[in-house]
């Protein structure tokens, strides 16, 4: 549930414009919450976001508690025991897989949590398949500049990710960010490239 943020640890590409403009875009706020359909990867996102604020990270990671008010009550007081045991100033703390149940029950210790951590330069990222209401980011601190939705893959995104070692996995998983909603022209060639990667391999 609880862990150190290592973002150099997995097998990805870094993705560094789009990382440097998430930064830009959100500089001085003391959240970001990052928003986007399962499959565009917004847990690999906020890491590598999070490796570029340096110094240590606690990651709490929600996905097994979507529709469980109660336990992620429980999961919230590892987090809060983790903080208490880790002896250096922490930089930041990623919340991954926010769900509007758990924002619900999380809803008021979150806003304690960030008006005490705020004034010691703390960074809260928020990974979430929803869009909280302008009433509620401010609630928490933030202003709207704060919500960034977690922006698709790119042709030269899809070129590295086919170069990876495991990329007929790695893309498989990246599949779903290619949306339908996106220019008919450029979604079949984004999966075309991702078909022939498979092919290859097969």
């Amino acid at each position: 549930m609880v862990s150190i943020v290592e973002p150099g640890g997995f097998n990805t590409i870094d993705r560094t414009n789009t990382v440097a403009q998430i930064l830009n875009d959100t500089l001085g706020e003391p959240i970001l919450w990052l928003h986007g359909s399962t499959g565009t990867g917004k847990s690999t996102l906020a890491q590598l976001v999070a490796g570029q604020i340096p110094g240590p990270w606690l990651a709490l990671d929600l996905r097994l508690f979507q529709d469980d008010g109660r336990a992620v009550l429980s999961a919230w007081a590892e987090l809060r025991r983790a903080i208490s045991r880790e002896q250096r100033q922490l930089r930041g703390i990623l919340i991954d897989d926010l769900s509007a149940t758990t924002l619900g029950a999380l809803q008021r210790k979150l806003v304690g949590f960030l008006s005490s951590v705020a004034s010691l330069g703390t960074r809260i990222i928020i990974t979430a398949n929803f869009v909280p209401s302008p009433a509620r980011i401010v609630e928490l601190g933030a202003s709207p500049r704060a919500i960034v939705h977690a922006p698709y893959f790119t042709v030269d995104d899809i070129r590295a990710l086919a170069s990876l070692k495991g990329a007929a996995r790695i893309l498989l998983a990246a599949a779903p960010a290619v949306r339908r909603e996106m220019p008919d022209s450029w979604r079949k060639f984004l999966l075309g490239m991702i078909g022939d990667k498979l092919q290859s391999v097969a």
